[in-house]
C-alpha cells in the first residue's frame, strides 16, 4: 500500500561534480511537504559551486575528509519527513522514484533497500567500485526480506531511526543500524522497484583512502569484545580479509552474466581496492577495538 507521507531525501556528497544532476532528479518528483538536504563535504561554498540549487533543496556543508557516515548523520539531524531517502551524490533514481518508494514501503517495515544499476557510461574503476560496493544489490531479484539495506538506495522511517539515534547521532553507518533494526524485529526488505543508477566518478586516489579508512574501522570494530587471541590472530593474516571479500564479490557478480565482461576487465582496480581495505583492516587489528565499543559490521563496502 502506497503511503501518502512527507520525504526528506539526505544526500551525501563529497564535492559537486555530480550534485546537481542528482539535485535535480529527485526534485523534479518531490511533492509539497518534501525536503532534499545535501549534505556537502567540501572547505567551499556549495551554494556558489553548484550556482543552482532547485526549489525545496538545502545545502549543508560538512569538513572535508569527512566520510559517508558523517554527512549522512549531520543531514538526518536536520531531516523532518516521516520517510527518509538516504543516497550519495553519484547514483541518480529512476523516473517514478518516490511512488516506487512510498508503495514498497507499506505499512509495518522498518526499512527499504532498492536495486542498484550500473550508469551508461562507466570506466573500469567505476565497474570496480560498483562490484565491491553493490554486488549484493544488483539486479534481478525479487522482493525479499533481509537484514541489511543499502545505504545508498534506501528508505527508513524517521520515527524508527529516531529510536536508534544514539547510536547513529555522530555517524549513520548503515550496517550498525540495520544490525541493530534486525535483532529487534524490525522488518527490512529489498524491493526490485525501487532503483537508482551508479554513475561512477570518484577518483581512485580519493576511493583508496576511503577503502583504507572504512578498513581501519571494519578490523577495530571485528575486535570489539572479542579475546585478545583473536587481536593476534587476526593481524598475521594481511591479505586474508581482502581475498576473503573478493571471493564473495566474484561469486555474486559471476552468477549474472550480463556482468562477467565488465567484472573481469575492472578486476585489477578491483583488486588494488581490496588491497587498500586489507591494509586498512589489518592496522584496525593492530590499533586494537575503539574504547567506546560498538557494534560488528556485518559488510565493508
Amino acid at each position: 500500500m502506497e503511503i501518502e507521507s512527507p520525504f526528506s531525501v539526505v544526500v551525501a556528497a563529497h564535492g559537486t561534480d555530480r550534485l546537481a544532476r542528482c539535485l535535480a532528479a529527485y526534485a523534479r518528483e518531490a511533492r509539497p511537504g518534501d525536503e532534499i538536504l545535501a549534505v556537502v563535504a567540501t572547505d567551499r561554498d556549495p551554494a556558489a559551486e553548484i550556482r543552482f540549487a532547485p526549489p525545496g533543496v538545502r545545502l549543508l556543508r560538512a569538513r572535508p575528509g569527512d566520510l559517508t557516515p558523517r554527512l549522512w548523520a549531520l543531514g538526518l539531524k536536520e531531516a523532518r519527513g516521516e520517510l527518509v531517502q538516504l543516497t550519495i551524490a553519484p547514483c541518480l533514481p529512476e523516473a517514478g522514484w518516490r511512488r516506487a518508494a512510498a508503495r514498497a514501503q507499506g505499512d509495518d517495515v522498518a526499512a527499504v533497500g532498492g536495486a542498484i544499476e550500473p550508469g551508461a557510461s562507466l570506466r573500469l574503476r567505476d565497474w570496480a567500485i560498483l562490484f565491491l560496493r553493490y554486488r549484493a544489490y544488483l539486479p534481478p531479484f525479487d522482493r525479499h526480506p533481509v537484514r541489511d539495506v543499502p545505504g545508498d538506495n534506501a528508505t527508513y522511517r524517521r520515527a524508527v531511526l529516531e529510536e536508534l539515534r544514539a547510536l547513529w547521532g555522530r555517524e549513520f553507518w548503515e550496517q550498525e543500524v540495520n544490525a541493530e533494526l534486525a535483532r529487534r524485529g524490525r522488518p527490512l526488505v529489498m524491493d526490485p522497484t525501487v532503483v537508482v543508477r551508479y554513475e561512477g566518478g570518484e577518483g581512485v586516489r580519493a576511493f583508496l583512502r576511503q577503502r583504507l579508512r572504512h578498513g581501519v574501522r571494519f578490523g577495530r570494530m571485528r575486535l570489539v569484545g572479542a579475546p585478545p587471541w583473536r587481536r593476534l590472530v587476526f593481524s598475521g593474516a594481511f591479505l586474508l580479509p581482502g581475498a576473503a571479500l573478493l571471493l564473495k564479490v566474484a561469486g555474486s557478480v559471476l552468477k549474472r552474466p550480463r556482468f562477467r565482461g565488465p567484472f573481469l576487465t575492472s578486476l585489477p582496480c578491483l583488486c588494488l581496492f581490496l588491497l587498500a581495505w586489507s591494509w586498512g583492516a589489518w592496522w584496525g587489528y593492530v590499533l586494537g577495538p575503539p574504547s567506546s565499543g560498538g557494534v560488528d559490521p556485518q559488510s565493508s563496502s
